[in-house]
């Protein structure tokens, strides 16, 4: 959504122009962010040793947590403030937004607490092993001070789109990305500070991020800006139910990453999960560029759903169907046909057979991109129309209790070899959950006069269509 002064020119633009503009931007934003650990991992891994690389994947659930908790709060935030804008409540959005602000800087500095005391218990619970558990702990505690960081620099990403300004967003995270891999080869690479060195980039890069947003919005260009407010629990039974679809969508990273690393130590050994370490940034990477196709038509179709304009909402799911659809062939592509290219970026030459089954591993684990996109954009689309039963039941059935059942019945059933195969049969269960849960929503919209099935939106462009609210 653009509030204020700009909603005449999103009046004007075709639906497809406005999908682009704020997609494009989100996807960018989400692709940098998932490239951090990735980035972090490449110098561990050249300036420490594979054993070290594992250690960071361990640690991968960690971070995702924070990301969870910021982007529920956030997208939460974004919703309500979008509708509250597009009702022309502008003071309430304020209040909204300077709440969720402060709230993510108590939790972090809770969290930065927890990790520095708990360090141990922390690590282990991750699967630290002793072969791994140094490098754990110490990766732990050279991010733990930036728990704040972390929290609001993501958060605020999401809600200086929801602003209207979706290209600070990519200026911001782009110029944290080539923070983090400057500091990454001089804190590894040329001081030798190792596995914390890497932690500590990130940190600082991500400060860095959370400064700029900052600045953002005490210069008050948009309609969001930081305001005295009382703070108001009840708002939450309103943020945190549309939140919790897209925070199990980030989340489903890390918990997918903690429940893979258990299996693979358990049936295959420590080896193999630098094979699934290389898998899961892939994996991120992918995961992230649906996710922000997702997020990125949310402001606008929580902005025409306070308009009353469902057939706008509509067209801009059919656009991002579309783009799944075409992105997931791309990334299957990729992977197969570069598999080895991609490992060799993490693995030795001296490490032959760890690279030939990794380019396994991540061949077979990537036919699950051909569908996982489907579920992200169904949920995220529900989100948007403050819909959260059904987004909650998807996410939360890819994320934890399906993926969980796939891999307790195909390790039971073909071994370790069955552990790669489980995401894909995950994501195939979730589609027909997503597109059953389509059909019921679908059916409320045509019982509250909508004039198109949703489904058949998937087939129209709508390209020289202009919108109406």
């Amino acid at each position: 959504m653009i509030p204020g002064e700009k909603m005449t020119k999103l009046k004007t633009d075709t639906m497809f122009k406005q999908f682009l503009k704020y997609c494009i931007p989100t996807v960018l934003s989400l692709l940098v962010f998932s490239l951090y650990t990735m980035v972090d991992g490449m110098f561990v891994a050249w300036g420490v040793s594979e054993l070290a690389l594992s250690a960071v994947n361990i640690c991968m659930p960690f971070v995702q947590m924070l990301f969870a908790v910021a982007i529920l709060f956030a997208v939460g935030t974004s919703t309500v403030s979008a509708v509250l804008s597009g009702q022309q409540r502008h003071a309430e959005a304020n209040r909204v937004f300077s709440q969720n602000a402060a709230l993510l800087a108590v939790a972090g500095a809770v969290m930065t607490v927890v990790v520095l005391v708990f360090t141990d218990q922390i690590a282990e619970f991750l699967g630290a092993v002793p072969e791994n558990g140094a490098y754990v702990r110490q990766y732990l505690r050279g991010l733990a001070p930036f728990c704040i960081s972390i929290m609001i620099s993501y958060s605020l990403e999401i809600l200086v789109k929801t602003d209207g300004f979706p290209h600070l967003a990519i200026v911001a995270v782009v110029t944290g990305a080539v923070t983090n891999c400057v500091l990454d080869y001089l804190f590894v690479m040329v001081f030798g500070w190792g596995v914390p060195g890497a932690a500590v980039a990130t940190g600082m890069a991500q400060t860095l991020v959370m400064l700029i947003y900052i600045i953002h919005f005490l210069k008050k260009r948009g309609k969001f800006r930081f305001v005295r407010f009382r703070f108001d629990p009840k708002v939450y039974k309103r943020i945190i139910p549309i939140g919790i679809p897209d925070g199990l969508t980030e989340l489903s990273v890390g918990v997918t990453v903690f429940m893979f690393n258990w299996v693979v130590l358990r049936f295959i050994g420590v080896g193999a999960v630098v094979s699934y370490t290389i898998t899961s940034y892939i994996g991120n990477i992918v995961i992230m560029v649906m996710a922000g196709i997702s997020q990125g038509i949310q402001p606008l179709v929580s902005y025409y759903k306070g308009c009353g304009e469902l057939d706008c909402a509509r067209k801009l799911f059919g656009y991002a169907v579309k783009s799944v659809a075409v992105m997931s062939v791309i990334s299957l592509v990729i992977c197969v046909a570069a598999a080895p290219q991609i490992a060799g970026i993490y693995i030795s030459g001296g490490e032959a057979g760890l690279l030939e089954y990794s380019v396994h591993v991540l061949r077979v684990y990537s036919i699950s991109f051909l569908i996982a996109g489907y579920n992200i954009v169904t949920s995220g689309f529900l989100v948007a129309l403050e819909k959260p039963v059904g987004a909650i039941a998807i996410s939360l059935l890819r994320s934890i209790v399906v993926l969980a059942c796939s891999l307790f019945v195909l390790t039971a059933v073909f071994g370790g070899e069955g552990i790669w195969w489980a995401t894909t049969l995950t994501e195939g269960i979730c589609l027909v959950i997503s597109l059953l849960v389509l059909r019921s929503v679908e059916k409320g919209f045509r019982h509250g006069s909508a004039h198109t099935d949703t489904l058949a939106t998937m087939r129209e462009s709508g390209e020289n269509e202009t919108l109406s609210c």
